[in-house]
């Protein structure tokens, strides 16, 4: 369970709570983003690793949240592409504004050192 720091509004006076995770809460957090890398990699063995050192810290089981279906191959261009992107782009009537009256950023010059 997070824990939870008192805060008062500036404008309104109130007071309310904001939420601060636990130093083990943030260590699990980060062993779940090592190990949706290493899933997405296809490094099994590492996986298995961050999955005992999770059990070590959480008993009961996590869900883990898997990447979107795949082989963990890379593509490799002869996957037919989703409907959206068989489909031409809409194009703007008119081309976007340019600003002519932006000023340039100034030179910078050398500066010397008064004595």
């Amino acid at each position: 369970m997070p824990d939870q720091l008192p805060v008062r509004s500036v404008r309104s006076g109130a007071v309310g709570y904001l939420e601060v995770p636990t130093a083990e809460e943030t260590h699990i957090a980060a062993l779940l983003e090592e190990r949706r890398g290493y899933v997405a990699r296809g490094l099994d063995d590492r996986v298995a690793q961050v999955d005992a050192e999770l059990q070590r810290l959480v008993p009961e089981p996590l869900q883990h949240e898997e990447p979107p279906a795949g082989d963990g191959e890379p593509p490799t261009g002869d996957e037919e592409p989703p409907a959206s992107e068989t489909e031409p782009a809409a194009v703007d009537a008119e081309p976007a504004a340019v600003d002519d009256t932006a000023v340039p950023p100034r030179a910078t010059t050398r500066r010397t050192r008064r004595r």
